[in-house]
C-alpha cells in the first residue's frame, strides 16, 4: 500500500511552489524507489529479472541500450547538420551533482515502481500502465493546454505522442525484463539531455519524429522478438553493456568537444587540394594567441562553420582579427574576430565523412532538412 502513496507524492511535487517542485522530486523519488523495492521483496514479485529470451538479442537490456544509443546518435547526427545550442542546465560542480541526484533518484524511483505495477497487473495491462505513468509524469505539463490549432498540433507532436510512445516502450521493457531493461533505455537518453554541454538545435517536428520513431521501433521489435515459451538463460555479462554505454558516452563527449577536440565533416571543396569534400577534420580548441599565419582554422559564420586557412593576422584594439581564405578560392573571406574562432585544424581523416554527406543529401531530398 506504500507504493501508491509514494506515487501520489511523486506526482504532486511539480505543483509545489518555486524551487520546491524541483528539489522535492529528489526525496520523493528516493521514497518511491524504497517503497517499490520493499513491496516487491515482501510480496515476492521479481522486478529485476524475468527468465525470458529474445530471438536475436541477448536480452531486452541489450535491445534497450541499442535503442537508446540509436536515438542519441540520430539526434547528434542531425545536430551536425542543423547546429547545436548550449545546454540550459548548469555545469558547475554543484549543478552537476544536484542534477545527477535529481535524475538518478527520479528515474530509479519511477522505473522500480513501474516494474512492480506492471508485474502485478500482467501483460494485458501494459497500455494501462503506460497511460498511468504518462499522466503521473506529465500531468503538470497538461495543465497548460494550448488553444490555437497550430499550437495544439505542436503540443501533440512534440510532447504527447513522443512521451506516450516512450512510456509504452518502457512499460513493455519493465514487464519483459524488469527494472534493468527500462532503466537501460531511459537513463542514457535522459543523461544525454541533462549532461551533454551542447544539444542538437532541431525543429520540433524533427525532434518529435526521432523521439517517437525509435521507441516505437523498439516496442515493435520487442513484441516480435519475444518467444512464447519461458526458458532459463545464462547470466548476462553486465560489464559488456556497461562498457558499451561508457564507450558511447565517451564518444559523445568527444563529438561535443568536451575533451578540447571535436570532429567536423567538410562539405565543400574550398580547401582543395589540402582538404577534400567528405574529409573529417579534427579541430582543437585553442586561444587566439596560438594561431599563426598558415594555420587552418574553423570559425562561425551566420548559421554554419567555415574551415579556411589564415593568410593574415591584424590587431584591432585589444582584439585579434584573422583574414582567411580557402586554398581553392580566389578572394579572401570577411575578417574574422577572435570570438568567432572555434579552433585550429590539427588532423585530417580522408573521405570517412562521405556517408554523412550522402545522408544529408537524402534528408534534403526528402524535405527533412532545408
Amino acid at each position: 500500500m506504500l507504493t501508491p502513496i509514494a506515487l501520489l507524492i511523486f506526482a504532486a511535487t511539480p505543483f509545489l511552489p518555486s524551487l520546491l517542485s524541483f528539489y522535492g522530486k529528489i526525496p520523493a523519488g528516493i521514497f518511491l524507489a524504497f517503497s517499490a523495492y520493499h513491496e516487491a521483496k515482501s510480496s515476492g514479485i521479481p522486478i529485476f529479472r524475468k527468465p525470458l529470451r529474445l530471438k536475436n538479442f541477448q536480452s531486452p537490456v541489450n535491445l534497450a541500450i541499442y535503442a537508446a544509443s540509436l536515438q542519441i546518435i540520430i539526434l547528434f547526427t542531425l545536430g551536425v547538420f542543423l547546429g547545436f545550442g548550449k545546454s540550459p542546465y548548469s555545469f558547475t560542480p554543484l549543478g552537476i551533482a544536484t542534477n545527477f541526484a535529481y535524475v538518478t533518484s527520479t528515474l530509479v524511483g519511477v522505473e522500480l515502481s513501474r516494474a512492480l505495477v506492471v508485474r502485478k497487473l500482467g501483460d494485458r495491462a501494459v497500455i494501462v500502465v503506460s497511460t498511468l505513468y504518462f499522466f503521473l509524469l506529465y500531468l503538470s505539463d497538461l495543465r497548460f493546454l494550448p488553444t490555437a490549432p497550430l499550437e495544439i498540433l505542436k503540443f501533440l507532436g512534440n510532447d504527447v505522442i513522443p512521451h506516450f510512445t516512450q512510456q509504452l516502450f518502457l512499460t513493455l521493457l519493465a514487464y519483459v525484463y524488469g527494472f534493468r531493461a527500462s532503466i537501460a533505455f531511459i537513463f542514457p537518453v535522459t543523461a544525454f539531455e541533462w549532461f551533454c554541454p551542447i544539444l542538437p538545435n532541431l525543429d520540433w517536428t524533427l525532434n518529435a519524429m526521432v523521439k517517437t520513431a525509435v521507441p516505437a521501433a523498439g516496442y515493435a521489435i520487442l513484441e516480435k522478438e519475444l518467444e512464447p515459451k519461458r526458458v532459463e538463460v545464462k547470466k548476462e555479462n553486465t560489464l559488456s553493456w556497461v562498457g558499451f554505454l561508457t564507450a558511447c558516452i565517451l564518444l559523445l563527449l568527444f563529438f561535443s568537444g568536451s575533451f578540447g577536440y571535436h570532429p567536423s565533416v567538410v562539405g565543400s571543396g574550398s580547401m582543395r587540394p589540402a582538404i577534400e569534400v567528405g574529409d573529417v577534420v579534427i579541430v582543437k580548441k585553442v586561444s587566439a594567441d596560438e594561431i599563426r599565419v598558415g594555420d587552418v582554422i574553423q570559425y562561425y559564420a551566420e548559421h554554419y562553420t567555415v574551415t579556411h586557412r589564415v593568410v593574415d593576422i591584424m590587431q584591432r584594439g585589444e582584439q585579434k582579427i584573422f583574414i582567411t581564405k580557402g586554398d581553392a578560392n580566389d578572394v579572401v573571406d570577411d575578417p574574422v574576430s577572435a570570438d568567432r574562432v572555434v579552433g585550429k585544424v590539427v588532423f585530417v581523416i580522408p573521405r570517412i565523412g562521405l556517408v554523412t554527406l550522402m545522408l544529408r543529401d537524402l534528408l534534403k531530398m526528402w524535405g527533412v532538412l532545408p
